[in-house]
């Protein structure tokens, strides 16, 4: 995965992806106070969608791409600079949280090992085979996902059958995700899914 910075000297944008599809991640430092129209950098809006336009024009240098930026704790006003710096809304991620029931007995949970990637692979992308990003997972993309900071072994999480004659086999998985920059940390389900054979089953 390439990973380089765009920068106007005071803030910045970082772009993380292939020459297919760009994740732009922007780094507006020591943001201004709301409505102080003496900030000479401009408001947070305008110094927002500065870095887009740099990153979208970079992108083209590099010989174009799609280019992506996620947006968290939405609230009505957060499409305004995208969409001013060219961006079209294409999608929205929800965070749902809920109390879990207990596992049937006739399954077990364990943590993910080594071994466990091809199997897990070929859950996966059995089960996101409609999914624009989770779909198409090989095991470089596996690899370079168990290499971000947040990744923690005990946390990936994956769901084993036995057969009568004793055979294991993956079925489904829940990898999860903790931000620890949250006070207190909050954890959340990364991806979750089951073997489309395996579902209706409680």
């Amino acid at each position: 995965m390439d990973r380089w910075t765009v920068t106007d000297g005071t803030d910045t944008a970082s772009l993380s992806g292939d020459p297919e599809r760009w994740l732009v991640e922007l780094n507006i430092s020591e943001p201004a106070a709301p409505g102080d129209p003496s900030d000479e950098r401009g408001t947070n809006d305008d110094r927002g969608r500065r870095l887009l336009e740099a990153a979208t024009q970079a992108v083209v240098i590099e010989g174009g791409g799609r280019l992506e930026y996620w947006i968290e704790r939405v609230d009505e006003r957060s499409d305004e600079v995208p969409t001013r710096a060219g961006f079209v809304p294409y999608r929205d991620l929800l965070r749902l949280r809920r109390q879990l029931p207990a596992l049937p007995t006739d399954l077990v949970v364990r943590a993910f090992r080594p071994e466990d990637a091809e199997a897990f692979i070929e859950c996966n992308n059995k089960a996101f085979d409609w999914h624009p990003e989770q779909g198409d997972m090989t095991p470089e993309d596996l690899a370079a996902k168990q290499a971000e900071s947040w990744y923690d072994p005990e946390g990936f999480l994956i769901l084993e059958e036995t057969d009568d004659d004793g055979n294991e086999s993956i079925i489904g998985f829940c990898w999860t995700k903790v931000h620890t920059d949250e006070k207190p940390a909050l954890g959340e389900i990364y991806a979750i899914a089951v073997d489309p054979e395996h579902h209706g089953r409680g």
